[in-house]
């Protein structure tokens, strides 16, 4: 069970909303996974910004590699959002 959950050398999420990334507008208010071995890490996300939040995108890195991935996972945009991505 650890091996897997350590297998995600790398994880962070950019939130984008307009141009609030750049003026540090947008919080993130919670931030979590939940390992599900052998099938899965589920990871949450919680955050909040004074403009509306419409694109997420979540970068990880498995194990040593050297490339980094991204995902797009869905969600309904607006000033606060909940999101939640299984990986795999």
């Amino acid at each position: 069970m650890r091996r897997f959950a350590l297998a995600l050398f790398f994880v962070s999420w950019l939130v984008a909303a307009g141009l609030a990334l750049a003026e540090g507008e947008i919080r993130v208010t919670s931030q979590a996974y939940e390992n599900r071995f052998p099938k899965e890490i589920v990871f949450q996300l919680k955050a909040e910004a004074d403009k509306e939040i419409k694109k997420i995108t979540f970068f990880y890195r498995i194990g040593s590699s050297k490339s980094t991935s991204y995902a797009y996972p869905s969600f309904t945009p607006g000033r606060v959002v909940e999101v939640s991505y299984p990986f795999p």
